[in-house]
């Protein structure tokens, strides 16, 4: 059972607009097993606050702050075993507490219809106290997971930008990235570890049109993902030029088309590199009616790597493909 009150004051002076306010939050919950039993009630005042200044039209700074709390899923509570996969067995912790979090964020746009300029940059940045995560303990065939409430309080920046230029009426502009940090706690076998993921992602794309009949989408994407805590570190890095197409061939007929090249790294060493190439082609016999013919993996690559991190390890995941395929599809639009 969950009851709560929230009040909120809402003021606007000159080019700055105010909401400011708080919730009072009074929470329960019971949990009932077999073999143990757990309560959880808890009072929590959690504030909030938004701010946004208007510089001009099209141009805006926002800020806002506020507090939340997530409490434990039933699964997380069951003092039972429960078998997640052939080697993955887990159970549940009827002692966990709530997380708390501290959430802020700051963004700016800007955009102009007469010069065809746009700008965003946002800065978000979250705190949690006594976040749940899974300790670990292994042997050599299984692995045992339980939830607890990490000590160690966890922190994440993420900072994101896009911006887009159109200088002709054929050719414009895009760019945008983002870089996330994030730190935390977890456990390994009664070992406290301490662990840092950065992620940082950038891409370019040059937009061509013609006529509105032809666009062509060509750029590069990068990304690097950072893994590491008191044990090993792992460094990844991906290169992907791409190049999209589209080619309105008729009032009833439009082909499109794709290509990537990825190169994917780790630790300086290539891992994977594969070719990709799509094509589409649509053709629409009455008003309502659309037909499609789908080609997809024309080079007929024979895998996909990607890679991930967790509280235990960091993995690298290669997918074999079915090479590749065709599908003819009819849609009536009602």
């Amino acid at each position: 059972s969950e009851l709560y009150v929230d009040a909120t004051y809402t003021r606007k002076i000159n080019k700055l607009k105010v909401d400011i306010g708080s919730g009072l939050h009074k929470f329960k919950t019971e949990n009932i097993g077999l073999q143990t039993n757990s309560v959880l009630d808890m009072t929590r005042l959690l504030p909030h606050l938004d701010l946004e200044y208007e510089f001009k039209t099209g141009t805006y700074l926002n800020f806002n702050y506020n507090q939340t709390f997530e409490i434990p899923q039933i699964r997380e509570l069951t003092d039972a075993y429960d078998i997640q996969s052939y080697f993955d067995i887990s159970r549940g912790n009827p002692n966990l507490r709530e997380t708390r979090f501290h959430q802020a964020n700051l963004s700016y746009r800007f955009f102009n219809y007469f010069k065809f300029f746009n700008f965003y940059a946002n800065l978000s940045y979250s705190k949690k106290l006594d976040n749940i995560r899974n300790q670990g303990y292994f042997n050599e065939l299984i692995q045992f997971t339980t939830p607890f409430n990490s000590k160690t309080p966890e922190n994440t920046w993420n900072f994101s930008l896009y911006t887009s230029k159109r200088f002709t009426k054929i050719y414009s502009l895009k760019l945008n990235g983002n870089m996330m940090w994030s730190e935390f706690g977890s456990r390994n076998n009664d070992i406290d570890l301490f662990n840092t993921s950065n992620t940082y992602r950038a891409e370019v794309s040059n937009t061509f049109k013609f006529r509105k009949k032809f666009e062509l989408d060509a750029g590069l994407e990068w990304v690097q993902s950072i893994y590491k805590n008191d044990l090993n570190e792992n460094d990844f890095v991906n290169w992907k030029p791409f190049i999209k197409g589209a080619w309105v061939v008729s009032d009833k007929i439009l082909f499109q088309t794709d290509y990537e090249f990825n190169n994917q790294f780790n630790n300086g060493e290539k891992i994977n590199d594969n070719h990709s190439l799509n094509a589409s082609l649509r053709y629409q016999p009455a008003r309502k009616v659309y037909t499609y013919l789908t080609v997809g993996n024309l080079l007929n690559n024979d895998q996909y790597v990607s890679n991930g991190f967790n509280d235990f390890y960091t993995t690298i995941t290669t997918r074999r493909t079915l090479g590749r395929y065709l599908i003819a599809s009819v849609k009536y639009k009602f």
